[in-house]
């Protein structure tokens, strides 16, 4: 499973949650078809094409969190996917750009979605 880089974005929302500023729980993965190398700076996946509510969590060892997606066959078809980012904070939803861009990472290898084939997408999420 490729690393995913928090963003600056990503980690002030960790740390405004402290104070009760924002929600950090972890709510949307999005995928983009850009391969622009990763920076801390971004706050929205290049060329968002898709994105789903989380279908699964789970804890791994301390500080080490996994969400994934489940992309049914009727989903995502024809994107060729490049970029993952992971979406948190009350302004995420379902429509593209909206939350706060905790992480991002480059998929690989590339991989075109066809009709007849489901997806499961699987980030993992360190905290330190």
């Amino acid at each position: 499973m490729a690393t995913m880089t928090k963003t600056t974005a990503g980690l002030n929302a960790l740390r405004d949650a402290n104070s009760g500023a924002t929600n950090p729980k972890v709510f949307y993965i999005a995928l983009g078809d850009d391969a622009t190398a990763v920076s801390t700076s971004h706050t929205k996946l290049i060329n968002e094409r898709f994105r789903k509510a989380i279908t699964t969590y789970a804890t791994g060892a301390t500080g080490i969190i996994t969400a994934q997606i489940y992309v049914e066959p009727t989903e995502a078809v024809g994107i060729t996917v490049r970029e993952v980012g992971v979406f948190v904070g009350s302004t995420a939803s379902s429509a593209a750009n909206t939350g706060i861009m905790l992480a991002r990472m480059l998929y690989s290898p590339e991989h075109t979605k066809l009709g007849t084939e489901n997806m499961v997408i699987p980030v993992q999420i360190t905290y330190s």
